[in-house]
């Protein structure tokens, strides 16, 4: 019988039912022991061939689930805009580094730079426009309340000014 996740096979003993996945009864026939986990080299969970079976802890299985992620997070290129100069180019980072983590909180509109450049995947620089253009609104509304001091209102400007600047930079890429 086939189930959610791996082939299983009902045994039975004095009239109780045993199910038992097929790769660990393999696994245990041939080597002598049963490891906590037993994985499929080739992902196939109905190759059950005694080559294509790992051992090991989940603590391993863990380690390498989490490897597997990271590798698929470093494929995705990521757009990196020079806003002084134009320049354009595209990054890939290690993941967990320290300019990963920044590019990636400019890539999810947490911050709009990174250092100094614009970061975005190529497909959302439309809603890197559409964030710039709402902060630039909502700085305004700040400004027109009157509410915030003489440094504050500075601030807000100097940061409007970068963000049409930013604009433009984008609308010329």
């Amino acid at each position: 019988m086939k189930g959610k996740t791996a082939v299983r096979v009902a045994l039975w003993c004095e009239d109780i039912r045993f199910d038992k996945i097929v790769a660990r009864l393999v696994f245990e026939a041939f080597n002598g022991y049963i490891p906590e986990c037993v994985v499929h080299r080739d992902g196939d969970i109905y190759n059950n061939s005694l080559d294509n079976l790992i051992g090991m802890t989940r603590s391993e299985l863990s380690r390498k689930a989490v490897s597997k992620t990271n590798s698929k997070r470093t494929q995705r290129e990521i757009c990196r805009v020079n806003p002084d100069t134009g320049e354009v180019s595209f990054v890939k980072y290690k993941p967990h580094s320290t300019k990963y983590r920044g590019a990636l909180r400019a890539c999810y509109l947490i911050r709009v730079t990174y250092r100094g450049d614009l970061y975005f995947y190529p497909e959302k620089k439309f809603e890197l426009v559409e964030e710039i253009k709402a902060r630039i609104k909502q700085n305004n509304y700040l400004l027109s309340t009157g509410i915030p001091s003489l440094e504050m209102v500075k601030r807000i400007k100097r940061y409007n000014l970068n963000y049409k600047k930013y604009l433009e930079v984008l609308q010329t890429i």
